[in-house]
């Protein structure tokens, strides 16, 4: 983990799950590595992930192919869902260029479904208001 801010984040989380767990474990220094080590493992699936998800966009050739957009359609639209607040940008990367169903997504991300599933209203929401501005221009 290279981001120092992160690895002060992860100890502090581990740490936290090990206060709340405190009356039940029998080793604590063991059960907080543990669980610090679980929280980096998820963090690198989510970036590993993320990375699947920005390599399968930068070959937008045959992405755009696929969907029957041309290669500045396909621009647009990567544009307009990087515009997108953090949170949002993800899972709609994941639920329409990786293809993947709100299940795997929240499964991925270690967020409820509903969550997701909020997220990507939110998402195409914000979308079809970037779209309407577009086309008043």
């Amino acid at each position: 983990m290279a981001d120092p801010a992160t690895g002060w984040d992860t100890a502090q989380e581990a740490m936290v799950r090990t206060w709340t767990h405190w009356g039940g474990v029998s080793n604590p220094d063991a059960y907080c590595y543990l669980v610090a080590v679980n929280l980096v493992r998820r963090q690198w699936r989510q970036r590993s992930r993320a990375r699947q998800v920005e390599h399968q966009m930068a070959s937008d050739a045959s992405g755009a192919a696929q969907a029957g957009m041309s290669r500045e359609e396909c621009q647009a639209v990567r544009d307009m869902v990087c515009r997108l607040p953090r949170r949002l940008q993800l899972p709609t990367l994941l639920h329409y260029w990786a293809d993947l169903p709100s299940v795997q997504i929240a499964e991925l991300l270690g967020k409820p479904e509903g969550t997701i599933r909020r997220r990507l209203w939110q998402a195409r929401a914000l979308l079809a208001a970037q779209v309407k501005e577009l086309a008043h221009v």
